[in-house]
């Protein structure tokens, strides 16, 4: 039998056995409690992915012209 993987914080390096870890709901990575970033009532693993999570879509294309 294999043995899983351990999962470790993004931040910190701290790996599961040492802290509670969860995935960013943006990029999955893993991060813990005192590594989290926190965005109106959401964490996330970087200020970066607490940024996408509002702002994801289609960027805004400079050459379109307006109607």
């Amino acid at each position: 039998m294999t043995s899983m993987p351990y999962q470790v914080c993004v931040g910190c390096g701290d790996t599961d056995d040492q802290a509670r870890l969860e995935p960013c709901p943006i990029c999955r990575s893993n991060f813990c409690g005192d590594c989290a970033v926190r965005s109106v009532g959401r964490r996330f693993c970087s200020d970066v992915c607490a940024r996408n999570y509002y702002f994801i879509g289609d960027p805004d294309d400079e050459d379109a012209v307006d109607d």
